[in-house]
């Protein structure tokens, strides 16, 4: 039978058994996974980190979700066999021997006593751009391209691959722009009296009739100003 009680011994003294929650789980909000650890060392991962604020563990698999946020309404999300904490406190950084970890993606190490980084922060679905692939340690690699309607801003349909780097940072970011006739001119980055146009590689401004600006919804100089 399993019983939270087992799972902690005096060693881990200072976990509040009263933060967690059985057969619920946060979803929307994992920026790690970490398989194969057992919960007292999510538990342990989730404290290193000032960026962690609850975990989901997923007891089947053993598997470790850290969270971004506390989640006050995780008791709406009843997940059967996973097990749900939540930190005592939203501290923005975490105390590691006399250092202070207060970089967002800053990792205590508490044997030597020191903050280093081992992810980035988890690159979010935006409304012009899609993300794929899900891991954020140092090294790996994500896609980032743009969707239906949008461009890169080098002016053709391409995705990019942007890698985690030593410093916490993504490597390369994509930057993508309403387009409209297949690509061919989308709004002006500058001025909504303008529109750009993709000629010989590159944008070229254009001024839109006196009176008039460009609408991202008719692909034209149709709004009346």
């Amino acid at each position: 039978m399993f019983t939270l009680v087992n799972y902690f011994s005096a060693t881990f003294a200072d976990f509040d058994i009263r933060a967690l929650t059985l057969n619920a789980a946060l979803p929307g909000h994992r920026f790690l996974s970490i398989p194969g650890i057992s919960l007292q060392d999510c538990w342990v991962n989730c404290e290193n980190r000032a960026s962690c604020k609850s975990v989901n563990y997923k007891r089947q698999w053993h598997l470790c979700e850290l969270n971004s946020a506390g989640g006050s309404t995780v008791l709406q999300h009843r997940v059967k066999g996973s097990v749900f904490y939540k930190k005592r406190n939203d501290a923005t950084m975490v105390q590691c021997g006399s250092t202070a970890c207060e970089g967002k993606m800053e990792v205590c190490d508490r044997t030597t006593g020191t903050c280093t980084v081992k992810e980035c922060e988890p690159l979010q679905q935006k409304a012009e751009r899609f993300v794929k692939g899900n891991m954020t340690s140092i090294g790996d690699k994500v896609l980032l391209g743009c969707k239906d309607r949008f461009s890169p801003s080098l002016g053709s349909n391409v995705t990019l691959t942007s890698r985690c780097g030593n410093d916490g940072k993504w490597l390369a970011e994509i930057s993508c722009f309403m387009t409209c006739n297949n690509g061919s001119y989308r709004p002006s980055t500058s001025s909504e009296t303008s529109y750009e146009v993709y000629e010989h590689g590159q944008w070229k401004t254009m001024p839109c009739p006196p009176g008039t600006a460009f609408s991202v919804y008719t692909c034209s100089c149709s709004i009346r100003l």
